[in-house]
């Protein structure tokens, strides 16, 4: 049989936080609430608060203006309907100030992994959401990539991983507080253009993997030189895809911005160079074949 608590021990009870039942909560252990007098639980209720009503700081860091960071609350509350919602990212949330490191660490830890679970994703919460996966052939597509600024550094980090053996981002950090370092020639520093292939590659088979979990009615793959070579039909097929009518005025407004100056582009590569890139997007392009034969077979087969 559970013993009353004295109000000394509620007042100096400590707060064990854990997950409970899957949910975001939290149970205070050590105490039965079923027994404890009004003036008790106005104290413990008091202790629950300090530790429930949280706040949460953001934090951002940007080469050219430093670092910069917020204060949220945890648990926001929609000022039309009034429901809450969760207000911590894994990639900007750093710490919850009301706790210890250690606390804050672990409770962090559980919000992230509540709040990234499948059912709170746009699939699952429109299961019947049509999806679209537009491609360009490979070849192309890198040598694309391998002029814009976002996947020349995610080459440099890889370089730099490789290079100091450390974590990419830390090592950026650093490179960055200097005053000397240049990101922009670093970033356009001389790089193969088949490593932008293996990454098209990467890139497509990894989102591939993704998509193949979509339902078959409700993903449509189109590839931009199809649009290009018979954009009537293309475009009929993705408004029949996503349940509209074909506008013919929709479908000659949209053929006229299409841009076909870039098709071919790798084709004007060094001979070697060209060669390199196509056998570094193989497996891509592989994957992509793969993926279309699916598809025929099951229009087909429907």
């Amino acid at each position: 049989m559970s013993q009353p608590v004295s109000q000394p021990a509620a007042a100096e009870a400590e707060l064990h936080i854990r997950p409970v039942s899957g949910a975001v909560g939290a149970e205070v252990r050590g105490l039965d609430l079923s027994e404890i007098t009004d003036a008790q639980f106005e104290q413990v209720h008091a202790l629950m608060l300090k530790y429930l009503v949280l706040t949460a700081v953001h934090v951002l860091k940007a080469p050219q203006i430093g670092e910069l960071s917020a204060e949220h609350p945890v648990v926001r509350v929609h000022p039309v309907t009034g429901r809450r919602s969760l207000y911590v990212t894994r990639m900007w949330t750093s710490h919850i100030p009301q706790l210890s490191r250690q606390e804050s660490d672990a409770v962090l830890q559980h919000l992230f992994d509540h709040s990234e679970q499948p059912r709170f994703t746009c699939r699952h919460r429109f299961p019947e959401a049509r999806f679209v996966h537009l491609y360009r052939e490979g070849p192309d597509c890198a040598l694309s990539m391998s002029r814009h600024p976002g996947f020349q550094l995610i080459e440099f980090l890889a370089d730099l991983s490789r290079e100091t053996g450390t974590e990419a981002a830390a090592e950026l950090e650093r490179l960055l507080s200097d005053d000397s370092f240049d990101l922009l020639s670093a970033l356009n520093r001389p790089m193969p253009v088949e490593r932008y292939g293996a990454l098209w590659s990467r890139m497509i088979t990894s989102g591939l993997a993704h998509l193949d979990a979509v339902p078959a009615g409700l993903r449509m793959s189109l590839a931009f030189e199809d649009l290009l070579d018979t954009p009537e039909y293309e475009l009929t097929r993705l408004a029949a895809h996503i349940g509209v009518e074909p506008d013919p005025a929709w479908v000659a407004a949209a053929r006229r911005s299409l841009d076909g100056g870039r098709r071919g582009a790798s084709g004007r590569l060094p001979t070697d160079s060209r060669a390199a890139q196509r056998a570094s997007c193989a497996p891509g392009a592989h994957a992509l074949a793969t993926m279309s034969a699916e598809e025929r077979g099951a229009v087909s087969g429907s």
